[in-house]
């Protein structure tokens, strides 16, 4: 499997870094795979991310990330048709949000 990713930083002010970035990847699953896959249907292929860290203070920390994973699918003819079941055509589909916030904080 490709991969490609592509990120930037911008230091904004002493306090604050932006940062955005973005993955390109092959489909990690084939027609072949689509029946096994129904389950967990990982076809996403580009997402792209925003995020930020802010210096609260000298020893504290609050980050945010968000990242949108582009919708994508796969349909191939079912697995259970080899087997003289007429199932048709399977299709898996898959998009995503998320959404992280941490605070940190240095120990002495």
């Amino acid at each position: 499997m490709n991969v490609f990713k592509l990120g930037a930083e911008y230091q904004y002010s002493p306090k604050l870094a932006l940062r955005a970035g973005y993955n390109h990847t092959d489909n990690p699953i084939q027609g072949r795979d689509v029946t096994f896959n129904m389950i967990a249907p990982g076809v996403v292929k580009d997402h792209a991310t925003l995020g930020f860290s802010y210096n609260l203070s000298k020893d504290s920390e609050l980050t945010m990330a968000y990242m949108h994973a582009f919708k994508n699918s796969v349909e191939a003819s079912s697995l259970f048709n080899r087997f003289g079941v007429p199932a048709g055509n399977d299709r898996i589909q898959m998009y995503e949000n998320s959404l992280g916030i941490a605070y940190s904080m240095k120990l002495k």
